[in-house]
């Protein structure tokens, strides 16, 4: 009832727009985004709101899908209808109102757009394994396997072979189980990867190895034509048609759902204008393409991911990956001291974290490494392929990445970075430890101080765990239930995000105090 209330207030007063926050130009506020793997949507319902009361950030930092969702953010960032507006240049207050309409009009693109090849994207791989879960669940499935396992393995290749998920499928999994040496093994793999899928559980350390189902770098080419058409890249770009949707509905859409039924004239003008973009730019594949522009190109933007290195750790992963293709046992303790907090961004950002110049102790940030500026093509093929929904990854010669979820609150690199004022987007988290990245962290041989000091999340534990010192490092804390929609509804994941709670001391229209507990449940 009362979390109820606080979201109710929350929607009323955030509708009336605060153009005077933030008018200090020297202050560099940015956003720290928690991933959370298909609920992705939620992201832009959060940062959504946030944007119809205050203006755009500054810089922003994430690892996971939260790599993705800064990618978009950032080519948002880019499109030139935030600074030009009706042939002057925009006001502050315009720009805001602006970007928030951009921010929510993903979901129009998702609505408008689903048998289109970069939404189906996010929908064809999730049908994949639903396909897979239920070819092996079937009692003839699992007699072939006793039998005659080589046929079971076909099944399973005719599947991943469907001409719907052609492309989206890793062709590694194909691989694996064209050249198996050891079907059996492999199939009983594939059958407890696809048990956990979606869960996020962390059963044994197979999931270091088993290649997962998604293309990664395609996923990334994807994802990059939702970027492209935000950022107005492309040989044809609607500016005209799109600067008089926006001067009209990004006005109207202020403190509103997408689908709010005040502004379903603007949502069919919209999609009008994806829809002409796309056909003007399907075939343009010679580009530029936002996917190859290297991160920060827009903003500051940081992207993380964790990192295992040193010989002797490169040597034991090489050997347990080696047995495990073979169909062999294996065994992979790494040493956790050579696993690294790795971060991709500009160099000067990066070289600025790592002179830690606001004295940070905690685990998390004397374990920094600097990944250097790749493309947003590189980034979006490691950050976001973690434990389950991908193998270990190489980043380049001697440093492989286990995805993103090293640091699922990087207010701390962004305050390193320079921000003075970090938004953190985040999920209600357990006191006590649990869930998906502490089992990782525990199969990767961490001590039980080091897994309090990475994933804890108990404000009364000492030294003061990374997660809280990020917390009360913020300026304020969005917290959501993002967990709470199915995988899949879309709407819901986005709702999600948009009805969260906004923590904070400073921030005008803020529902809630900040204090050291913002989000934590015990």
């Amino acid at each position: 009832m009362f979390r109820t209330l606080l979201v109710t207030l929350g929607l009323l007063i955030s509708v009336s727009p605060l153009a005077a926050y933030g008018n200090d130009e020297a202050v560099k506020t940015c956003a720290a985004v928690r991933g959370n793997g298909d609920r992705i949507l939620a992201h832009f319902g959060a940062i959504g709101r946030y944007h119809d009361s205050y203006p755009a950030f500054d810089g922003i930092a994430g690892g996971s899908s939260g790599s993705i969702t800064s990618f978009i953010y950032e080519s948002m960032q880019l499109n030139p209808l935030l600074e030009q507006c009706e042939g002057r240049s925009c006001s502050r207050e315009e720009k805001r109102q602006r970007l928030a309409f951009l921010v929510k009009s993903i979901m129009g693109y998702v609505d408008a757009y689903k048998n289109t090849e970069e939404v189906q994207a996010l929908l064809f791989t999730i049908q994949a394994v639903k396909d897979l879960q239920t070819l092996v669940a079937e009692p003839s499935f699992q007699k072939l396997i006793t039998y005659d396992a080589a046929a079971a393995a076909q099944k399973v290749l005719a599947v991943l072979r469907t001409p719907e998920f052609r492309g989206l499928i890793n062709p590694d999994l194909i691989t694996l189980f064209q050249d198996s040496q050891n079907i059996p093994f492999h199939l009983e793999e594939l059958q407890r990867n696809l048990k956990n899928f979606g869960s996020w559980k962390a059963a044994d350390t197979s999931i270091f190895f088993f290649p997962g189902f998604i293309n990664w770098p395609e996923l990334g080419r994807r994802m990059g034509r939702i970027a492209d058409f935000y950022a107005g890249y492309g040989s044809y770009y609607p500016l005209r048609d799109m600067d008089a949707v926006l001067q009209q509905c990004a006005p109207a859409l202020a403190g509103k759902d997408w689908n709010h039924s005040e502004v379903l004239a603007c949502q069919k003008d919209f999609t009008a204008l994806i829809a002409d973009y796309r056909k003007a730019n399907i075939a343009d594949v010679a580009g530029p393409h936002r996917i190859q522009d290297p991160i920060g190109k827009g903003m500051m933007a940081l992207a993380s991911t964790s990192i295992l290195m040193g010989a002797a750790n490169v040597a034991i992963y090489k050997a347990a990956h080696e047995s495990y293709r073979r169909g062999e046992a294996y065994e992979f303790k790494p040493q956790f001291s050579d696993i690294k907090m790795g971060y991709f961004g500009r160099e000067a950002d990066l070289a600025r974290i790592q002179e830690n110049e606001r004295g940070y102790t905690d685990t998390r940030t004397q374990r920094f490494e600097s990944l250097g500026t790749r493309s947003w093509q590189d980034i979006i093929s490691v950050s976001p392929a973690e434990p389950s929904l991908s193998d270990i990854r190489p980043v380049d010669e001697g440093r492989y990445s286990i995805g993103g979820w090293i640091d699922l609150s990087p207010t701390l690199v962004l305050r390193n970075a320079g921000c003075d004022e970090v938004v953190y987007f985040t999920r209600y988290v357990d006191r006590n430890i649990s869930g998906f990245a502490a089992s990782i962290v525990k199969m990767l041989n961490a001590s039980d101080e080091e897994l309090e000091q990475i994933i804890g999340a108990n404000p009364d534990v000492s030294p003061t765990p990374a997660f809280i010192l990020s917390n009360n490092e913020a300026t304020g804390v969005w917290c959501t239930d993002w967990d709470a929609p199915a995988m899949g509804d879309f709407n819901a994941q986005f709702r999600a995000g948009l009805d969260g709670i906004f923590y904070s001391d400073s921030y005008p229209n803020a529902v809630a105090k900040f204090g050291v507990n913002a989000c934590v449940r015990d």
